[in-house]
C-alpha cells in the first residue's frame, strides 16, 4: 500500500506540474499562431492508425515523439524508420534508435523531418518566375532518456533542437518533451501523461530579409543602403496529452486493445484521440483503427486505419512493419510506412 501511495503522489505531482505548464499556453487559443507545425504531424504507423491515441499505448521508438517515458518499456536495442508522402510533393520522415544502459535506463536518438520540395521563385518584377527555384524544410533532432523508477512507473525526457528553413532564411530553438507512464492496479489499465514542445520562440532570419532601399529617394547620390525586414517570433505548438490504454482481453490467437487520449494544445481547443487494435495469430498480425482530433476546431482528418506485422527470428532478432492510412476531408489521403528492428 505504501508503494501505491508513493506512486500516486509522484503522478499527482507530475501531472500538476504539467497542467501548470500547459495552462500558460491556454491564454492564446487561436488556430495558426504557432510555428513548427510539422511537430504536430503524428509519427509511427501503429500510433497513427490508432487515431494518435498514444500517450499510454505507444510501444515502439515513436515513444520519443508521443511520450518519452514509454521508451523505458521497450527492450533490447532497436532502430526505427518511417516515411509518409504528405500533400503535393512533401514528405514527412522519422528515424530513431535506442539502446539499453547498464543501469536499466534507455537512451535514444531521433530525427524528425519535413521536406516541402522545390518552389519556383517569383518576384514583383518577374511574376512569371526568375528561372530560379528554392526549397523549404524542417527538422527536429532529439536525444531521449527514460528509466523505470519502479516496476510499473516510468519517466522520460526528450531534448531537441527544432529548425525550419525556407530559401536562405532559417529559424531555430531548443525544446524538450517530458512524460510519465504508469501501470495502474485497476484491471490492467495503463496511464500516460506527456507535455511536448516546451521551449523558446522561433524567429526567421537570413539574407532573404535584406532588400535594397533608399532612405532619401529625392537625393540623386549613389548611396543606396540595404533594408532588413523585421519578422515576428512565434511559440512552438505546446501540447498536454493524457492517455489511457487497456489491453487485458487476450487469448492464444486473439487480443483487443483500446486507447483514449485527451489533448490540451496551445493553438486549438481541447480534443480527444481514440483508437483500437486487434491482434491475431499470437500477436503477429494486427488490425488498427481510430478517430483523431475529435472536438478540434476545423478538424480535417476524419478517421484512420492500418495494419502491422511482427516477426521474431530464432536468434532473437525481431522485425516490425506497419502501415497507416489517414483519411482527409478535403485533400489527398495520407499513407505512412514504418519498419523497425529489435536485436
Amino acid at each position: 500500500m505504501k508503494n501505491i501511495y508513493l506512486k500516486i503522489a509522484l503522478l499527482t505531482l507530475l501531472v500538476g506540474s504539467l497542467v501548470t505548464i500547459s495552462s500558460n499556453a491556454q491564454n492564446v487559443t487561436k488556430v495558426g499562431i504557432t510555428s513548427a507545425q510539422f511537430l504536430k504531424i503524428p509519427v509511427g504507423a501503429r500510433s497513427t492508425a490508432m487515431g494518435s491515441a498514444s500517450a499510454a499505448a505507444v510501444n515502439d521508438l515513436s515513444a520519443m515523439y508521443w511520450n518519452p517515458a514509454a521508451l523505458a518499456r521497450t527492450s533490447g536495442s532497436q532502430v526505427h524508420a518511417e516515411m509518409a508522402d504528405w500533400f503535393l510533393d512533401m514528405t514527412h520522415n522519422f528515424v530513431a534508435g535506442s539502446f539499453q544502459l547498464e543501469d536499466g535506463a534507455v537512451l535514444g536518438f531521433n530525427i524528425l523531418s519535413m521536406d516541402m520540395g522545390n518552389f519556383e521563385e517569383t518576384t514583383y518584377d518577374f511574376p512569371e518566375g526568375t528561372g530560379r527555384s528554392f526549397g523549404a524544410n524542417s527538422f527536429a533532432v532529439g536525444l531521449t532518456y527514460a528509466r523505470n523508477l519502479m516496476p510499473d512507473l516510468s519517466v522520460g525526457a526528450n531534448v531537441k533542437y527544432v529548425t525550419e528553413k525556407i530559401f536562405n532564411s532559417t529559424s531555430g530553438t531548443m525544446a524538450f518533451d517530458v512524460g510519465t507512464w504508469y501501470q495502474t492496479p485497476f484491471y490492467g489499465l495503463k496511464f500516460g501523461v506527456s507535455v511536448t514542445n516546451v521551449g523558446g520562440k522561433t524567429q526567421l532570419d537570413g539574407d532573404d530579409l535584406i532588400l535594397p532601399g533608399d532612405l532619401d529617394p529625392d537625393n540623386t547620390g549613389e548611396y543606396r543602403p540595404d533594408t532588413k525586414l523585421a519578422t515576428s517570433d512565434f511559440d512552438l505548438p505546446l501540447n498536454l496529452r493524457v492517455g489511457f490504454y487497456w489491453d487485458e482481453l487476450r487469448t492464444e490467437n486473439f487480443s483487443l486493445r483500446l486507447a483514449l487520449d485527451a489533448n490540451s494544445p496551445s493553438d486549438n481547443v481541447q480534443y480527444l484521440d481514440m483508437g483500437a487494435e486487434i491482434g491475431l495469430l499470437g500477436d503477429r498480425v494486427f488490425l488498427r483503427g481510430g478517430l483523431p482530433n475529435v472536438g478540434m476546431d476545423d478538424r480535417v482528418f476524419s478517421w484512420t486505419a492500418g495494419f502491422g506485422f511482427n516477426y521474431t527470428l530464432n536468434q532473437g532478432l525481431g522485425m516490425r512493419f506497419g502501415y497507416a492510412y489517414q483519411a482527409h476531408e478535403y485533400l489527398t489521403d495520407i499513407s505512412r510506412f514504418t519498419f523497425g528492428i529489435q536485436f
